[in-house]
């Protein structure tokens, strides 16, 4: 009898630990053939509606129009912030990226009226500036390709602009 529970349980044991060799071996490479690199320079696939993301790690901190995200093992695109504009407007922000690896990594402005795409953060690029609302819906999405750091963004959410960040209980 004890020999058959032995038997059973090294059975068992060997196929935990073949179950878990696979799931690390898909984990680890079955993002980047779930995604394409070259996609992340497509305005179609940027623009389209929905979101189609991977991370390996995430955490976030957020606030009164800023937010911190710390990723890892990030494909695909991801909506940050959904901007919806009463009138014409310009929003200043702010975006720094720091210990940033990525053979991708892009913050961009999907103009909700037209799909137009404007480059927020791409290859370095930090800094201020201000983006130009019209009335409408605009999301702010991050688009990237076997990426890890740390994105830090901050919006001074002018009146008549309403700022919903994917991280908060209004999403």
């Amino acid at each position: 009898m004890k020999h058959v529970r032995k038997g059973s349980l090294a059975i068992f044991l060997l196929g935990c630990v073949m179950v878990l060799g696979l799931s690390c071996t898909l984990g680890l490479n079955g993002c980047g053939k779930r995604f394409s690199r070259e996609w992340c320079d497509d305005p179609y696939w940027i623009s389209q509606v929905g979101d189609s993301y991977s991370y390996g790690l995430r955490n976030s901190t957020t606030g009164d129009g800023f937010m911190m995200i710390d990723f890892k093992g990030f494909y695909g695109r991801d909506t940050v912030w959904e901007l919806i504009s009463d009138c014409t407007v310009r929003v200043p922000y702010e975006v720094f990226v720091s210990n940033l690896h990525a053979e991708v990594f892009r913050v961009v402005l999907i103009h909700g009226e037209t799909g137009e795409i404007e480059t927020l953060y791409r290859d370095g690029t930090v800094g201020s500036a201000s983006i130009s609302l019209t009335p409408g819906k605009h999301t702010v999405r991050i688009i990237g390709y076997g990426a890890r750091g740390r994105l830090y963004m901050k919006l001074t959410i002018p009146q008549g602009v309403t700022a919903v960040d994917r991280f908060s209980d209004r999403w």
